[in-house]
């Protein structure tokens, strides 16, 4: 037997390696979605990255989805304690709808609306709906506004588009409209050589069987005439009496829907025109 042999014993610690777990808000998100942000659930004050293709702030774990191509992507947390560790999290970028609009115009007068003021979907959504702020009337499924007898008043509207594919990602857009009341009208008094503002206004407009004239001034006798876009007469009204501040009642004829013109005639003044839109149901 060796008479010199000896033996020697070592404490060894085993320390836990770092708890760096963190998570998502979930493991997909839409690309329209505003900054997202990982949280760490376990050791504090470590650091974010990620791979290729997106970019995370290293202290918070933010990240924009905006700029984050679609496809799937790691964003990884590595803890800064005496034994370090790291943990993987993935997720997936969907493609969001695009449902920008756009309609002919900013404004249209209310008199020339016409039937035809349908949007145009410049995205690449479909199957969406419509909405508007302060009661203007449009259709919810084509964005048509509506033309029908009061429907809408004058005013700027918010029109509202939310998509409904073809992603499963849908997507908002707004547009600003504005209707303008263009059927009030100054006339020049040759009397006094000045212009009387806002002289007459005819309303409703459009209009079906009836309209009325309102004269903002002194009582007068006016001829009044219509006439369609080419300015051939069409209906005559002679010798009318306008009470001071006043609407008179015009009778229209039957006429097919589109934009006509009334002509009025006062003595001392110069003719004021008026558009009319007749909107027959």
């Amino acid at each position: 037997a060796n008479v010199c042999a000896a033996a020697q014993s070592q404490s060894v610690e085993i320390v836990a390696a770092d708890d760096a777990s963190f998570t998502l808000n979930g493991t997909s998100f839409c690309q329209n979605l505003p900054t997202m942000q990982a949280t760490v659930t376990g050791v504090p004050n470590g650091t974010f990255s990620s791979g290729t293709g997106m970019s995370v702030d290293i202290q918070f774990g933010l990240f924009n989805v905006n700029n984050v191509p679609v496809g799937t992507h790691n964003i990884i947390y590595a803890t800064n304690g005496s034994c370090p560790n790291f943990s993987v999290q993935s997720f997936t970028v969907l493609p969001a709808d695009n449902a920008d609009i756009s309609y002919t115009d900013n404004s249209f007068c209310l008199t020339l609306l016409s039937d035809n003021q349908t949007p145009t979907i410049t995205g690449n959504s479909t199957g969406g709906t419509f909405s508007a702020t302060g009661g203007l009337t449009l259709n919810a499924t084509t964005g048509v506004i509506n033309t029908a007898v009061s429907a809408n008043q004058a005013g700027t509207y918010t029109i509202t588009y939310i998509s409904n594919g073809p992603t499963t990602c849908p997507d908002t857009s707004t547009f600003t409209l504005t209707l303008e009341d263009c059927t009030t009208v100054g006339v020049v008094d040759f009397e006094s050589q000045t212009v009387r503002q806002n002289a007459y206004n005819l309303y409703p407009n459009p209009a079906i069987t009836q309209a009325f004239l309102h004269n903002k001034g002194a009582a007068r006798i006016a001829n009044i005439e219509l006439v369609d876009m080419l300015g051939r007469s069409l209906h005559t009204w002679t010798q009318v009496a306008l009470q001071e501040d006043a609407a008179t009642s015009l009778e229209l004829p039957s006429l097919p829907s589109a934009t006509y013109y009334l002509r009025v005639v006062a003595p001392n003044e110069a003719p004021a025109v008026l558009p009319l839109r007749i909107q027959q149901p």
